[in-house]
């Protein structure tokens, strides 16, 4: 019996995820089944080019980014093979549908939740004339809900595929670079949330508990994923850094990186509540090179709206904690949210950002759209009845360049917004990070506030009120708009014929205007400084934008380097209300190399292609990138 699983296709073209589902199958089936099988494992689809082989059974692990695909391999699968079997498996798979099937005629079985030991007896069962009716498989014959699931894995008794298939995945890194792709490697040290967010439905197993594999065994496949040599180590658990087990492994990670310089990078998403080691863990990484800045996940900080997406048992002031511990540690930070919680509108957005900005979030926040998962609470009838939840079938991209577009059902109305408010709320997250993120004028908003207690929504709405800004927000509503109305509209907007990202459109087309812009700041800050520091503040954030109408010399009146560095220094949530030193300067940039480790040299962009090139090259990693460092940090 031919045994097919595929698990392709990624977000990142450039980049492969080794098979890891594929290897857990093979692994539990090889040693912790209690029936020998006799199948032959045929090598997985995992590369964007391949496609499906006759096979007699089909497995399919479906995510929003793939599902389309894996419909078109179902297909395809029975073309070859008219009784192959093919299983669909994973958070895309509509099982609580009671048409599921009609809807989706070329899968023949749903697997839920862990699929190890459900495989197995699967095929044991196949091959031995039995009923397929059992707990965590739904047949045509047997759909009901609830369904019936299967007890879950005792973890501690599995062993890592990294260990058990080292041969094969050893194999398919070959392949993987044989084709100019990086390498990832997938990695769980336990399974299971406490939580339920709305919006989740992390291996639907969330409000569980936490099951962990063996700590010695993980120690183990450690030392086989780092002779794997991977660009990039994903660790898939939902609350990582919950446990002192977790430094150890990093620690691990950190000295493979040091002995052979593999894993280059390591990412996870880190415990909600449980704060002890998740810095200590970023620490090691950060010093270590292998990550960029900590992730903290507010979503939001309005108590309505964290209630309404169970977040509010997630306690944001163990957040600032953290991030009170990641800035000691020197660890650059970056803050989450999500746009179209319900509860939501846009003033509590504006205040959102805000809050943020406060906290000290000034490189980088990321906004990711509410996204109606499958088999996730928020996609429940009562859930979506209870918030009047409205949503529309949009094509999705973190990034523009080396990413899959995928599909997905977009929540842009609730009880509490509607679709223009939608509108207005995505325009003024691309304002911010276009403008604040990018420092369009961060040293404008951070002088009024700490000097004048002016709050960064208060400015930003004032600042949307400038007649060079007003045009430019329109201009990009319009193509909002035109997202919206377009059937499986994609969501970039465009900037001199080419697609880019909303704030990257913000951000090309302030430049193209930046003195129009400076004109009018100049006005508004005439109400609150007297004319040399309003000329100073000026003329320091003018020139310290990464533009290329950036001077490299410059005179202040005023000692705006000092007062800036301790403004971007300042502990999370505090405010300075110094007033700002008195001293002549002749500024003069020497080193105008940028990004946290300098590897970007400015004085080698010389047109504004470069500039995308380079500065808005990735939108998760611009700490840093937006101004000249050395005028702070030398």
């Amino acid at each position: 019996m031919k045994i097919l699983l595929v698990q392709q296709p990624h977000l990142h073209p450039g980049s492969i995820y080794l098979p890891l589902q594929w290897g857990l199958f093979k692994t539990y089936m090889e040693v912790n089944y209690e029936h020998s099988l006799d199948v032959e494992w045929l090598d997985p689809l995992f590369m964007m080019d391949q496609e499906v082989v006759e096979c007699d059974i089909l497995l399919l692990s479906c995510y929003v980014w793939n599902f389309e695909k894996n419909l078109e391999h179902a297909r395809k699968a029975k073309e070859l093979n008219p009784d192959c079997i093919v299983v669909a498996g994973g958070p895309e798979v509509p099982y609580k549908r009671k048409d599921v099937f009609d809807l989706y005629p070329n899968i023949d079985l749903i697997a839920l939740n862990e699929g190890e030991h459900l495989v197995s007896e699967l095929i044991y069962r196949i091959q031995n004339n039995l009923s397929l009716d059992f707990p965590g498989i739904i047949t045509k014959e047997t759909i009901q809900f609830p369904p019936k699931f299967a007890p879950k894995l005792d973890l501690s008794k599995c062993i890592s595929p990294y260990i058990h298939c080292f041969d094969d995945m050893k194999r398919f890194v070959k392949q993987a670079h044989d084709n100019g792709k990086r390498v990832i490697c997938s990695l769980e040290t336990n399974r299971g949330c406490p939580y339920q967010c709305s919006f989740c439905d992390w291996g639907s197993d969330t409000n569980s508990k936490i099951r962990m594999w063996n700590e010695d065994m993980m120690l183990d496949a450690l030392d086989h994923i780092v002779r794997l040599q991977p660009n990039l180590v994903f660790i898939n658990d939902a609350n990582y850094g919950s446990f002192e087990r977790d430094l150890r492994y990093i620690k691990k990670l950190a000295k493979g990186k040091q002995e052979t310089g593999f894993p280059q990078i390591v990412t996870f998403q880190s415990a909600k509540n449980n704060k002890k080691y998740v810095n200590q863990c970023y620490k090691v990484l950060y010093d270590n090179s292998m990550v960029m800045a900590a992730d903290m996940s507010f979503q939001h900080t309005d108590l309505e709206v964290l209630d309404n997406i169970a977040r509010s048992n997630i306690s944001n002031d163990k957040l600032i904690i953290e991030m009170e511990e990641s800035f000691n540690l020197g660890i650059p930070m970056t803050g989450t949210l999500i746009c179209g919680n319900p509860g939501d509108t846009v003033e509590k957005w504006k205040k959102a950002w805000s809050d943020l900005l406060v906290l000290g979030f000034h490189d980088v926040v990321k906004v990711y759209d509410f996204h109606l998962i499958e088999n996730s609470p928020a996609n429940e009838k009562e859930y979506k009845d209870k918030f009047a939840i409205q949503t529309l079938r949009k094509r999705q991209a973190e990034q523009v360049k080396d990413r899959n577009l995928y599909d997905a059902d977009i929540v842009v109305s609730t009880y509490s917004f509607n679709l223009e408010d939608y509108i207005k709320m995505q325009s003024l997250t691309a304002l911010l990070q276009g403008v604040h993120n990018l420092n369009i004028v961060r040293f404008i908003a951070l002088a009024l506030y700490h000097n004048k207690n002016v709050l960064y929504k208060d400015f930003y709405t004032d600042f949307l009120n400038f007649k060079s800004i007003g045009s430019i927000v329109n201009n990009l509503e319009i193509q909002i708009q035109d997202y919206i109305n377009t059937d499986l509209g994609i969501k970039f907007a465009e900037y001199n014929g080419e697609k880019c990202l909303y704030e990257e459109f913000i951000y090309l087309s302030c430049l193209d205007n930046i003195d129009e812009i400076y004109t009018e700041c100049r006005e508004y800050l005439s109400q609150f400084f007297d004319s040399d520091l309003r000329d100073d503040i000026i003329r320091f954030n003018y020139n310290m934008i990464t533009g290329l109408h950036a001077k490299k010399q410059f005179s202040l009146t005023y000692d705006l380097p000092t007062y800036y560095k301790k403004l971007i220094t300042l502990p999370p949530n505090v405010q300075c209300t110094d007033s700002i030193p008195v001293k002549i300067l002749n500024l003069d940039i020497l080193d105008r190399r940028i990004g946290v480790n300098k590897a970007i040299d400015f004085d080698n962009i010389k047109t504004t292609d470069g500039i995308k090139r380079a500065i808005l090259k990735n939108s998760n990693f611009r700490h840093r990138t937006s101004y000249f460092p050395s005028v702070f940090f030398g």
